[in-house]
C-alpha cells in the first residue's frame, strides 16, 4: 500500500516521504518505540529505496518527522495490528492531532477487510480481529475523525473485489495491495 501511494504521488510531481514499520501501532510512533524488535523504515524522493529511519532503525517520534514539513497532505495507513483491540486508545487521538496540526489535509486509512477463508493458520485469531473491526472503526469516528478525514478501508477490499485477496487471511497479495492503494489514492484525491 505505502509503495503504491508513494509512487502515485511521485507521478503527480509531489515531494513525497514515507515512514513505515512492520507490526507498528500509533503507540510506537507517539513514543518512538519499535514493536517486537522491528525497525522503522523510510523513503524520500524519486529513485530512493526503503532504508532504516535512523542508524539502528529506531523509531523516530512522529512529532520529529512532522517538524520536517511543511506538508500539503499527511496520510496515516493502519494495518490489522490495530484490531487486536476493539477500540482505538488515546494514542490514536494524539497521533491524529499531531497530523492535523501540520496540515489541513490529514487522512487516516482504517484497516482493510480480513479473509478468514484464506487463513492458512490462526483462523480463530483472524476471526477475532474481524469481529473487532466494526467496533474498532466506530471508535475511530469519535477519536481520529475529529482531526483527520477518516477513510473506511473496508470499502476498498470487499469480498470478490481486486483488493480482497490475501496471502494468509490478513496480508494483501501484491496485486490486491496495489488495487487497494489505487482506491485509497483516488478517494484522497477526490476529498
Amino acid at each position: 500500500m505505502g509503495k503504491t501511494l508513494f509512487d502515485s504521488y511521485l507521478r503527480k510531481d509531489f515531494q513525497v516521504s514515507l515512514y513505515c514499520g512492520v507490526s507498528s501501532h500509533p503507540y510506537h510512533w507517539v513514543h518512538a518505540e519499535a514493536p517486537k524488535g522491528f525497525i522503522c523504515q523510510s523513503r524520500a524522493g524519486e529513485g530512493t529505496k526503503l532504508s532504516k529511519c535512523s542508524e539502528g532503525g529506531d523509531y523516530i517520534p512522529l512529532k520529529s518527522i512532522l517538524s520536517q514539513g511543511p506538508w500539503s497532505k499527511v496520510i496515516a495507513i493502519m494495518g490489522t495490528n490495530s484490531l487486536n483491540n476493539s477500540v482505538a486508545d488515546e494514542n490514536y487521538k494524539e497521533l491524529s492531532k499531531d497530523l492535523q496540526a501540520v496540515t489541513e489535509k490529514c487522512f487516516w486509512v482504517s484497516p482493510p477487510n480480513l479473509r478468514v477463508d484464506q487463513a492458512k493458520t490462526k483462523k480463530n485469531g483472524i476471526a477475532k480481529l474481524q469481529k473487532n473491526q466494526d467496533i474498532f472503526f466506530e471508535s475511530l469516528t469519535t477519536t481520529v475523525a475529529k482531526n483527520c478525514t477518516l477513510l473506511d478501508s473496508r470499502k476498498y477490499t470487499p469480498f470478490g473485489s481486486p483488493g480482497a485477496e490475501t496471502s494468509d487471511g490478513i496480508h494483501r497479495t501484491n496485486s490486491a495491495g496495489e488495487s487497494w492503494a489505487a482506491k485509497v489514492f483516488e478517494d484522497i484525491e477526490n476529498n
